[in-house]
């Protein structure tokens, strides 16, 4: 039996997964395993995955429907059957000696349940762009999880079992499963990364990341919220849940974040461009916003004042705006007077 399983869920990435996939087979370990799910592709992505396939005997590809990433990732980890698994996303690069020394460094440690790498960004052309900031050492790594996650999905090698132990990636996590994962593994076992480059990860617009970047922001903070409560020995309340949440009509969400999934609402409303823009902005002003939507907020009380005035509710806003980044307030300023 080969030891390691590598993981690729995939839709339609015709343009990058042949490259994710060579990248992988180019490796100087070589006794691996090779699982792709084709989540309900529409372009020529199934085609190009059976010409990879009919050249190398390691690769297994299964065609289906779409289900969406969470419960992709699942079905991946249950058609393993190896003790360990490696990921790429399907429009990333793996370097040459990534999965040898996530091999050698996960066998030597057998509190370590998970191991990223550091990675370099490249454009959608493949050229370098430059070296991504990775956090290392397990203690610094745990503490920086409660900020946002600092293991790379594409870059990580796990333990199988433990991982199916605690029911794997969860639905309701739709853009952020792998953070919500990721801070449960970490509170049973040691998570970590490795100060060499093992993957060159694809900034292109088709990214969830830039897609979904509100939700997926919303989403971390209900990860960090749901951690929090295992910790104090709450229960959590999102094994409830059997699919993303309502923005609007998940109570569990009002629960959780409080006043946070107001500014979400607010914010959400405000790039849609409906509800009572004056509601929009108080809403806005009215609310503590966490780290993350800090500058989102400050961008969308700027917009709504260049659009429409709002009398009293001015001079508030603009204090609400400089609050919360004073510098990239000025150099908007400048920018608009340019």
């Amino acid at each position: 039996m080969r030891r390691l399983s590598v993981l690729i869920p995939v839709r339609n990435q015709a343009r990058y997964v042949e490259l994710a996939i060579q990248s992988l087979l180019d490796q100087t370990f070589r006794d691996f395993d090779l699982l792709i799910i084709d989540d309900g592709s529409t372009d020529e992505t199934p085609q190009i995955l059976a010409r990879c396939a009919a050249r190398d005997e390691r690769i297994k590809i299964f065609l289906r429907p779409n289900r969406g990433l969470p419960a992709t990732r699942n079905e991946l980890l249950q058609l393993a059957t190896t003790p360990f698994v490696a990921w790429l996303d399907s429009d990333d690069v793996a370097t040459p000696q990534r999965l040898e020394k996530q091999l050698d460094a996960i066998l030597a440690d057998d509190e370590l349940l998970l191991l990223g790498t550091a990675m370099a960004s490249i454009d959608a052309d493949g050229k370098v762009i430059k070296p991504i900031n990775t956090m290392t050492g397990a203690r610094n790594v745990a503490r920086g999880m409660v900020r946002g996650c600092k293991v790379a999905q594409t870059s990580c090698i796990m333990r199988r079992e433990p991982v199916i132990a605690l029911g794997g990636y969860r639905a309701a996590f739709t853009y952020a499963q792998d953070y919500d994962l990721f801070l449960r593994i970490s509170e049973r076992g040691k998570i970590d990364n490795l100060d060499f480059i093992g993957v060159h990860y694809r900034e292109h617009g088709n990214t969830v990341t830039k897609k979904n970047n509100l939700m997926q922001n919303l989403l971390a903070d209900l990860a960090r919220a749901s951690h929090a409560r295992r910790m104090a020995g709450l229960p959590d309340r999102v094994d409830e849940l059997t699919q993303g949440p309502d923005l609007y009509n998940e109570p569990i969400l009002d629960e959780m974040l409080g006043d946070q999934v107001n500014i979400y609402r607010a914010l959400d409303r405000i790039t849609q461009g409906s509800g009572d823009p004056t509601e929009n902005l108080r809403t806005l002003i009215d609310n503590r916003p966490s780290r993350k939507q800090r500058q989102r907020c400050q961008e969308a009380i700027l917009g709504l004042l260049r659009k429409r005035s709002f009398d009293a509710l001015s001079a508030r806003a603009l204090l609400r705006a400089t609050s919360l980044g004073p510098s990239r307030l000025l150099r908007q300023l400048v920018s608009a007077r340019a």
